[in-house]
């Protein structure tokens, strides 16, 4: 009787060691082939694991994919807009070309972007790198910087035009400051020495910071989530079908769209919605604007280690520049929505002097042209003839003050 005993449970420890062996390898496959046929995948699978890497120590992930599929939900955003990264909030897809971008009826642009080091495969830009290696000016920004026009039409190619100089277009949409400082860091510092650094701002910069830092500082309840949430397909699949048990699938969702009145006063109509005249939260923010300025500060004195010059560019926000238009639809009490973006642009400038940083405030410039349509009739970025204006303000400025400051 004793000796059947272990008999009996070598038997049993045989087919458990079986049985995981089994379930391992099966994982292991089913790691792989989700992988390998992840452009086949139906949108539902496609969906739940799209943010996994492709190799365990990449930095690619499934949905960098240039025909990953994709849902109702995303629109056409993720066809070269990606988002969730760590160091950039949002990157541009690498290598997107001759693709068609139609946000509005009256939007509607090609993007082609260009991979800018190897070293991080997942990213590109709206202009190549130089050729010669040599890099007059960057534009750094959000996607003001980037534009909402085609290329030839945005401001920091007629900036090029204008100046003769090499303009590098380093815009991604939907990123504040500590994102910007990040892509000078990692795409700029390491392979260029540039003449001049143009940084964008925008008043909702502060917002993205606040939101980038959040999602930093968040803590797992189990430090080995994350790491599965990046690396396995089968945990993120079975996760995703968990919480959305029951739910409508993500095949049939589809984005929420917002509702604008068109607004005419003179020769301009802007498409308003309400929303956009509201305040915001004013902790959030502030914490937002500290980060943002010291990425700034940061990124200055690093522009000027390398012999170049740094200017902080103020975009006026769209409310600021129609508010006759906006005011006579706003949800709210239109002065006082008005108020934090006019306290943003004097905090700007005040920092500016209290930094002795290059600022140049472009709400002056632009203000003398309200009386033309500077933006798109049902969109808040800068149509062609704002862009152009834009190209000539700062062209003017850098004749003025940064080519004396810049490297010979």
């Amino acid at each position: 009787m004793s000796q059947v005993r272990p008999k009996r449970w070598r038997k049993i420890a045989a087919r458990l060691i079986i049985a995981s062996l089994s379930a391992l390898v099966t994982i292991l496959i089913l790691e792989v082939a989700l992988r390998l046929f992840f452009p086949y995948l139906p949108v539902d699978i496609a969906y739940a694991i799209r943010h996994v890497r492709v190799t365990p120590f990449g930095k690619m992930r499934l949905i960098d994919h240039l025909d990953a599929p994709l849902a109702p939900l995303d629109g056409i955003w993720a066809r070269w807009l990606v988002g969730g990264d760590d160091d950039y909030d949002l990157y541009l897809k690498a290598n997107v070309r001759d693709l068609f971008f139609e946000l509005t009826p009256n939007v509607g642009f090609t993007i082609d972007t260009y991979r800018w080091t190897d070293a991080d495969p997942r990213l590109g830009f709206r202009t190549p790198p130089p050729a010669n290696g040599e890099l007059d000016i960057v534009a750094l920004g959000d996607s003001m910087t980037f534009c909402w026009t085609e290329i030839a039409d945005c401001w920091t190619t007629k900036l090029s035009e204008q100046l003769g100089r090499t303009v590098a277009n380093l815009g991604i949409p939907v990123t504040g400051a500590i994102s910007h400082a990040n892509v000078y860091r990692d795409f700029v510092k390491p392979y260029y020495r540039p003449q001049i650094v143009l940084w964008q701002f925008l008043y909702n910069d502060p917002l993205d910071d606040a939101r980038h830092q959040t999602r930093l500082e968040f803590v797992p309840a189990r430090p080995i989530t994350p790491w599965l949430h990046d690396h396995s397909v089968t945990y993120s699949l079975i996760k995703h079908f968990i919480q959305t048990f029951g739910k409508t699938p993500i095949s049939q969702q589809k984005p929420a769209e917002g509702s604008l009145t068109p607004v005419q006063n003179g020769n301009v109509t802007i498409g308003v919605n309400p929303e956009w005249t509201k305040g915001w939260d004013t902790e959030r923010f502030a914490k937002g604007m500290a980060l943002g300025k010291q990425a700034i500060l940061e990124t200055r004195a690093a522009v000027e280690r390398e012999g170049g010059t740094f200017v902080l560019l103020l975009f006026p926000d769209i409310v600021e520049l129609y508010y006759p238009i906006f005011k006579q639809i706003a949800a709210d009490d239109p002065d006082a929505a008005l108020a934090p973006r006019a306290a943003v642009r004097a905090e700007m400038r005040a920092f500016c002097a209290q930094e002795d940083l290059l600022c140049f405030d472009l709400h002056e410039a632009l203000l003398k042209h309200t009386d033309e349509q500077l933006v798109y009739t049902d969109d808040y970025h800068y149509a062609p003839r704002g862009n152009a204006l834009i190209a000539a303000a700062v062209a003017d400025f850098l004749r003025q003050h940064a080519y004396a400051q810049a490297r010979q």
